[in-house]
């Protein structure tokens, strides 16, 4: 993985993506899968240039002032390079697993509406105060006076960030294929109103050559 991440690093890949997720998925089996954040802070550590995201966290599994603390603690490490992926969560039997339940999906949007309130609380003010119906925090303040702000980055600032970061749905996204047939796919999508996508190659761990087929014959074609 560290090998990987330096690839994308010294090459033409804008972000890099880890899944937030304790069993593999959409079945639990035995490979190992490692814990999201502790990988963000290592990639954060040995990479200079990609940005570092989450597809994406799962709002539950943590506290949210802890997680807002984790994200935080990993912007800096990166020089700002952290993008915050944030989601309700979705598998059951992991939930279960860890001592969750499983909530019913209005509860769990709940859940992550308040988990948002305080996590933009304590990285625009340095501290949170939410008294809701599934989480309480109060005046918790762990930042310095003048925090550095998760997920910014003095190039992209200047810029201006990209404003389109949404996943796709299960059927918009391009599925495998001949190269000619990814850059018209995507071509397609961008028309309809598409400015980022994020990619997944199953076989990276011990196979890059569809990363370096994609590398050189999709990205020139679409830049």
């Amino acid at each position: 993985m560290s090998g990987l991440a330096a690839h994308a690093d010294a090459g033409r890949w804008e972000s890099i993506w880890v899944y937030d997720h304790f069993h593999t998925v959409p079945v639990p089996s035995e490979p190992a899968t490692h814990e999201a954040w502790s990988l963000i802070s290592s990639f954060a550590a040995t990479t200079t240039r990609v940005r570092l995201g989450q597809m994406c966290t799962c709002m539950s599994y943590r506290n949210p002032g802890y997680l807002a603390k984790v994200a935080t603690t990993a912007d800096i490490i990166s020089g700002g390079r952290i993008e915050m992926g944030i989601g309700a969560g979705w598998y059951e039997h992991e939930w279960r697993a860890y001592g969750h339940g499983f909530p019913r999906a209005g509860e769990r949007l709940a859940r992550l509406d308040e988990d948002v309130q305080i996590m933009k609380q304590a990285w625009r003010a340095g501290t949170a105060t939410l008294d809701g119906m599934h989480y309480q925090m109060h005046a918790w303040c762990h930042f310095s006076a003048a925090p550095v702000a998760a997920g910014r980055h003095p190039d992209l600032d200047r810029r201006g960030r990209r404003e389109i970061h949404g996943r796709l749905s299960q059927r918009q996204r391009p599925r495998g294929g001949h190269p000619e047939q990814v850059v018209e796919r995507l071509t397609a999508m961008k028309k309809r109103g598409l400015g980022y996508s994020i990619h997944y190659f199953p076989e990276a761990a011990y196979d890059r050559s569809g990363i370096e087929l994609f590398e050189r014959e999709v990205i020139p074609a679409l830049s």
